[in-house]
């Protein structure tokens, strides 16, 4: 495999979106925004041999950590195990995020566009489903930094 093959699939991408130049920064990232709302971002990995497609699920500080909420994240990583699908973590900065990696072994630039999409749907299906927790205001919330000790 050409080891300029993430670079090329990226302009190629953009090529499609219309966007001259796309290219990965500094940090081996490439951000976009989907139908003018909704932040992804392409980040090569080249030691594993795969892009980790990403976006935020819920900023930080915005939904109550409780008990339902991380059943609810958890509950779609068990799900991940056994469906390819996005998988729930956590970043400091942005908060709950989703992200889902593409081996670079058979990747196209078909295969690239439609997971892109349905990360993107399935990161605007989140605030629907979290909707019911932020609005329970009798459920317990857990410091992050609690949280995390418990880990």
């Amino acid at each position: 495999m050409n080891i300029d093959f993430p670079a090329q699939l990226l302009q190629e991408l953009g090529q499609n979106l219309g966007i001259n130049n796309l290219s990965f920064d500094e940090n081996q990232c490439c951000h976009l925004t989907i139908n003018q709302d909704t932040p992804v971002s392409i980040r090569r990995d080249d030691d594993r041999q795969c892009f980790v497609l990403l976006g935020a699920i819920a900023e930080k500080n915005t939904w109550p950590l409780t008990e339902d909420l991380m059943q609810l994240a958890l509950r779609q990583n068990l799900l991940s195990l056994n469906n390819p699908g996005p998988t729930i973590g956590w970043d400091s900065k942005i908060g709950l995020i989703g992200y889902v990696f593409i081996a670079y072994e058979g990747v196209s630039i078909e295969s690239l566009q439609s997971k892109i999409a349905d990360l993107t749907d399935w990161l605007n299906s989140w605030p629907q489903a979290l909707n019911p927790i932020k609005t329970d205001q009798n459920k317990e919330t857990i410091p992050f930094d609690i949280m995390m000790k418990r880990v």
